[in-house]
């Protein structure tokens, strides 16, 4: 069990569908907390009820989030039925390109940063001013480790497209430090509000579900399973402790 508890607070999470948002999703539910899990197509919404569990806490709603559009909207939809909340947990991002740098076409490389870091930016632009303007709220952007050292000549995008997101969380802390200033323009930037944390969750290895012994990509790799992952998770967004928090803590 984690050891933060999060009874009375509300998380919305993304990624609810994946192993890691999933597992994160979970434990953030065993600790008491209210979970908004958004998914992006209607018949996602049993798959993950069904994975979840039937918890009066947990409301999973279909909204694309992969878009502006449906990230507006479920923007619109968290402010008119719970205001602000405690948590957002932004776990996006799919597969991408495999091969290696020399072999990357403008395309693939454009989708790359699409897929992983303009996501990023997006959530941070809806869902970030969703939060209480509180020290004790938290958003939470996941990342990988691949950013910091491309550890295989195939993985180039999955790298390139990791260190630009690291980019995308420095500058997010930045708006929201100037959104913090005196004398900051009045319009709302798009930002957590100053007193709430940016933090970035890093995680740096591969992630498999809790009934398998091996991830089914990298069966060669080492893995932690998603509740792991989650009671982790559960304790960032409880706690007070540094911006960037590593999982495994020696990564």
């Amino acid at each position: 069990m984690a050891s933060a508890r999060l009874e009375g607070r509300t998380a919305l999470i993304t990624g609810v569908s994946g192993i890691v948002g999933g597992g994160i999703a979970q434990q953030v539910l065993a600790a008491g907390a209210r979970v908004v899990a958004p998914v992006r197509r209607a018949e996602q919404v049993a798959e993950v009820r069904a994975v979840l569990g039937a918890s009066p806490e947990l409301e999973v709603v279909a909204f694309d989030f992969g878009q502006e559009e449906g990230l507006r909207a479920l923007a619109a939809h968290v402010r008119v039925k719970y205001g602000c909340v405690d948590y957002v947990v932004a776990c996006l991002g799919g597969h991408v390109q495999v091969g290696p740098l020399s072999m990357l076409t403008q395309q693939e490389y454009l989708r790359t940063i699409s897929i992983r870091a303009w996501s990023q930016t997006l959530a941070a632009r809806w869902l970030g001013p969703l939060l209480k303007n509180d020290p004790s709220s938290t958003y939470m952007v996941v990342t990988g480790k691949l950013g910091e050292k491309c550890t295989g000549a195939n993985l180039a995008a999955y790298s390139i497209a990791s260190a630009t997101v690291y980019a995308v969380v420095s500058a997010l802390r930045a708006e929201q430090a100037a959104a913090g200033e005196e004398g900051a323009p009045s319009q709302a930037l798009a930002c957590p509000p100053p007193r709430a944390v940016v933090r970035e969750f890093r995680i740096g290895t591969a992630v498999r579900r809790d009934e398998e012994d091996h991830h089914f990509q990298f069966p060669d790799a080492p893995s932690a399973p998603a509740r792991e992952v989650g009671l982790a998770a559960v304790d960032v967004l409880g706690a007070t402790q540094e911006s960037l928090v590593r999982f495994p803590a020696e990564a």
